[in-house]
């Protein structure tokens, strides 16, 4: 079972009586979601190939709807705890 800090709606941790708190099973999906889903690519520093590549696929003219349908499809089901 995994569980990571839970974010606030600023995207800081949370702290609850003056401790940090934890997600739930199915909060630590969401927020692991949410996370990579609205990461671009390159915005990372210490990693640029981190994140979507909106800019650099997805974004513009001419886009084919199947790639970009398979770069979410491929987002999403990196993380292992996503089954359907």
């Amino acid at each position: 079972m995994s569980k990571d800090f839970l974010l606030g709606t600023d995207n800081g941790l949370k702290i609850v009586d003056y401790d940090f708190a934890f997600t739930t099973p199915q909060e630590y999906i969401r927020q692991k979601l949410k996370i990579v889903l609205s990461t671009f690519k390159g915005e990372w520093f210490l990693n640029t190939d981190v994140g979507m590549p909106f800019y650099q696929d997805m974004l513009g003219k001419n886009n084919d709807l199947s790639k970009i349908e398979s770069i979410f499809i491929r987002a999403i089901n990196s993380i292992p705890e996503v089954t359907k």
